[in-house]
């Protein structure tokens, strides 16, 4: 129990820090709540074919997978936002 306890506040403590940053730039909750998911890896997250490969020999395919989108997902909000990277 103490160990899934630590586990549990280790993962949540980046979380809660996002999510109170995002509020004091003045976000909403829902965008602060998105921010705050995004800032690691949901492993129960994935397709059902990077779940199988991941469980089979391809170690750490499902968070390289969700590392590659999120930078996706940032250059494409990047530009919609003006910016150029």
């Amino acid at each position: 129990d103490a160990i899934s306890t630590a586990n549990h506040v280790i993962e949540m403590a980046p979380r809660l820090a996002e999510y109170i940053a995002s509020r004091e730039m003045g976000r909403t909750k829902e965008q602060s709540a998105l921010d705050a998911a995004r800032v690691t890896t949901n492993f129960a997250a994935g397709g059902n074919v990077t779940k199988v490969l991941n469980r089979n020999g391809f170690t750490f395919l499902n968070a390289t997978v969700q590392g590659l989108n999120q930078q996706v997902r940032n250059v494409r909000e990047a530009k919609a936002k003006g910016r150029d990277y």
